[in-house]
């Protein structure tokens, strides 16, 4: 009932909102570990910005936009300290009085091409009335927009299809097939970079199959080591003195403030994680010795943007506040580098219609709530009726589920497309008998009791399990992006929280049943298992899922902070009374 009011009705958009509060609370858990293998792949990433403080009487003594000779000797002093690629997240679609696109970018684009080093010009959207950039800028265009929610970068976008393109205004040539998906910004880098071998690990499949979700953001938080050289930041934390402790630190203080309410913006950074050079030190005249600059440029990818007041491309990043779109191309990148085909990536939708979205994360979410709802439900009923009503639904959601397996199967023979569909309540049904088998046979409950009796060896199956999971990654070579002490610490805090929940679970087992009946029970262990639940899942999913996390942990939270199991005035038993005859708990007493 929870799970289809909340999340599908949404009412006063509390789900929408779950998911934001929740988006932030985990971005400090994940973010604050980003970057911190031996190599981390920022070392290999600039950013070049045109600042305000460039365009100044102290400096370029101009105003936006600089001129393309301007902008043509910023790419020509990159291409100087010996770049590996160039990003230019800047749009020239249009020749200018007095200024060529070819007299001025000709030069330059041929020099990176004997140079050997990718060079890229942003076109904008794919199709939206975004036109082609003109010669000689046509063969090196790229895609830098796209409409999707902040938070999700695209890797391959289809291009739009020809009635589309001809209300656009397109002008696509007869007999000219057009490709089926087309590389944005970050992955056409990537896709280069690893053709040429710059990058080592990168997968044999580029393909959509490989690389078709869209790439769910990850932001590292501290600044690079040596970003006080080119420009200083007030309320940067710079990795001077990067430990796993303080990592640990982080997430754990951001974590906590942002759970109970406290998150405010003097949590969020104020720097840049890449290494950022404002445009006035590619000045020849400023900065002539461009043995300074190669530090920052050689053999890096750069990406060439603007930070100016005013300009609308900008991104919000929960933990770091609006950062100009150039920034995002360089932290797409970033991941593609750390992650390579493991990058996080939007769950697969089983149902996507006008009026109803459900994908795989809210699925599982739905299972969760199910053994939730089945450990709250044996607790506040006797053993015998639990049974018998538990078989009953048992049977009933194993005949549902069949049949709607049966219809699923030859809808797949006829419609491949939209036999899914029907998997999705075959899915829910199965749950609910997995649940019903729970109630029927005590599972939940002879878990609690063999916890509560066994609390040493539930403490050591805790630390068992950590110790496996550490393991796994070990195994995986996720240490080479993490670092082994980071982990080691991670997984040493899962298995003192799933310590200390087996331990107050085990005490609020031994109280009297008259502090239960005062409500004096499980406030803060439900708070406990609510953080230790997240942890898991949160483990899980770095290991294994790969989901945006916001998706369907938050509201695991919700549904902990909304639990009511045996309060006669609640939601659940003003449902339950009229329905099955139940009496309510004072009643029964």
């Amino acid at each position: 009932m929870f799970w289809v009011l909340f999340k599908l009705l949404d009412p006063l958009a509390m789900e929408s909102a779950t998911k934001q509060s929740s988006a932030r609370f985990l971005a400090g858990l994940s973010d604050a570990f980003y970057g911190m293998q031996d190599s981390p792949a920022r070392d290999r990433i600039s950013v070049v910005e045109v600042t305000d403080k460039d365009l100044s009487g102290e400096y370029f003594a101009t105003t936006w936009p600089l001129t393309y000779a301007r902008h043509a000797e910023v790419i020509d002093r990159m291409l100087d300290a010996g770049p590996a690629a160039i990003m230019v997240d800047i749009r020239f679609n249009a020749e200018r009085a007095g200024e060529s696109l070819q007299d001025t970018f000709g030069p330059v684009i041929a020099r990176a091409k004997r140079m050997g080093v990718p060079l890229f010009f942003a076109r904008g959207q794919l199709g939206g009335g975004y036109d082609d950039l003109p010669e000689p800028l046509t063969q090196s265009q790229i895609i830098n927009g796209w409409k999707m929610p902040a938070g999700f970068y695209p890797l391959l976008l289809a291009p739009p299809s020809p009635q589309a393109a001809d209300e656009d205004g397109g002008d696509e040539e007869e007999g000219e097939e057009a490709p089926k998906t087309v590389p944005v910004g970050a992955f056409a880098l990537y896709r280069t970079l690893c053709a040429s071998g710059w990058q080592k690990s990168c997968p044999a499949d580029m393909s959509d199959h490989t690389f078709g979700q869209p790439l769910v953001e990850r932001w590292g938080l501290r600044a690079p080591r040596y970003q006080e050289l080119y420009a200083k930041t007030d309320g940067c934390l710079p990795d001077t003195h990067d430990m796993p402790v303080l990592r640990v630190w982080d997430a754990a203080r951001i974590g906590a403030r942002a759970l109970f309410g406290y998150f405010s913006e003097d949590i969020r950074q104020k720097c840049q994680y890449h290494l950022t050079v404002p445009v006035r030190y590619l000045d020849r005249n400023l900065e002539p010795d461009v043995r300074n600059l190669e530090p920052a440029f050689r053999n890096r990818v750069v990406f060439y943007g603007t930070r100016i007041n005013g300009d609308h491309d900008v991104v919000d990043v929960p933990m770091i506040g609006q950062e100009p779109g150039v920034h995002e191309h360089a932290m797409a990148l970033d991941n593609l580098l750390t992650y390579n085909e493991r990058y996080f990536r939007e769950p697969g939708e089983w149902i996507s219609t006008r009026w109803l979205k459900i994908d795989s994360a809210e699925c599982l979410e739905f299972v969760v709530w199910l053994f939730f709802a089945a450990y709250s439900y044996s607790m506040i009923h006797e053993p015998a009726c639990v049974s018998a009503r538990a078989s009953r639904v048992l049977t009933a959601a194993c005949v549902a589920m069949s049949v709607l397996l049966g219809v699923a199967t030859g809808l797949y023979a006829t419609n491949p497309d939209r036999w899914h569909m029907l998997m999705l309540p075959a899915l829910g049904l199965f749950g609910v008998a997995l649940a019903a088998w729970a109630y029927a046979h005590h599972a939940t409950r002879s878990i609690g009791l063999w916890i509560s009796t066994n609390r040493s060896r539930a403490i050591m199956a805790a630390f068992v399990f950590s110790a496996s999971m550490l393991g796994v990654d070990v195994g995986l070579l996720r240490h080479s992006t993490y670092g082994f002490w980071a982990l080691f610490l991670v997984y040493g805090l899962l298995a003192v929280l799933l310590c200390l929940s087996i331990l107050t679970s085990a005490s609020n087992d031994q109280n009297t049943e008259k502090e239960r009946e005062k409500g004096k029970r499980y406030y803060f262990s439900k708070l406990l298992l609510s953080v230790t639940v997240v942890a898991v899942m949160f483990v899980i999913n770095e290991d294994l899922l790969l989901w945006p996390m916001e998706d369907w942990i938050g509201f695991v939270l919700l549904w902990l902070a909304l639990s009511e199991a045996g309060e006669d005035t609640g939601f659940v038993w003003s449902v339950l009374t009229p329905l099955t005859g139940e009496k309510k708990p004072e009643e029964s007493s």
